[in-house]
């Protein structure tokens, strides 16, 4: 929290050395209109400008930037790590136009779970997804990925009931080979909870026909 502060210290210490600049070249300058910064007429110019306007957005990025930090932080601290995950084809000989079962498999560190790929909740956490980056002639997707071995469970974070996995995590995902040799790329996103907080989580995969080439676990 106090990186949070003294980031924000800089960049609007940064800032009022602009507003008096500004407020300098407004016309002629006397003693009174450089350190009166609540003249009507030279705020309502400056806050219109250019400089003004891009302090603004540099000042919000870096507020999000560091909150993501601190969060992800905290998170490692409170023993939040990826899961580690593997890629298996349901069988390796395929032919073009044949339909084969991706699964995805991951072991879920202790103490932690991971959210299904569906659930009812009015305000609840995203649910792990099967992104593909490069579809088309080569593969399709068939359906949506599928969670196996979820249980429904309550969820203190959120307040409702939602599927989750626990110890291990098991999401299948059918897709279609136009091509046996296709190159596959991708990733699966999923959120990791304790009874305390969550975390984003990225698992990216690279396939080529029924061949696993890359499976790379990464925070956030």
């Amino acid at each position: 929290m106090p990186l949070i502060f003294f980031g924000v210290g800089v960049i609007n210490s940064i800032w009022a050395f602009h507003i008096m600049l500004n407020t300098a070249n407004l016309g002629k300058v006397n003693s009174d209109n450089v350190l009166n910064f609540t003249q009507p007429y030279s705020k309502q110019r400056f806050k219109s400008s250019y400089l003004y306007i891009k302090m603004e957005k540099i000042k919000i990025k870096f507020i999000v930037i560091v909150i993501c930090l601190l969060n992800t932080i905290y998170g490692l601290s409170q023993g939040l790590r990826p899961s580690d995950w593997e890629v298996k084809f349901s069988r390796q000989n395929v032919k073009n136009k044949d339909t084969v079962t991706l699964y995805f498999i991951g072991k879920i560190p202790e103490n932690q779970g991971i959210y299904s790929t569906k659930f009812e909740c009015d305000y609840g956490p995203s649910p792990a997804r099967v992104l593909f980056q490069n579809p088309g002639k080569n593969y399709e997707s068939v359906d949506s990925s599928i969670s196996v071995g979820d249980v429904t469970d309550y969820d203190d974070i959120f307040g409702c009931n939602l599927k989750k996995f626990k110890h291990l995590a098991v999401i299948k995902q059918v897709i279609r080979i136009k091509n046996k040799n296709a190159l596959i790329k991708g990733k699966l996103e999923y959120q990791a909870c304790t009874s305390e907080m969550c975390l984003q989580y990225y698992m990216y995969f690279e396939l080529k026909g029924t061949k696993v080439l890359k499976v790379e676990n990464l925070e956030q």
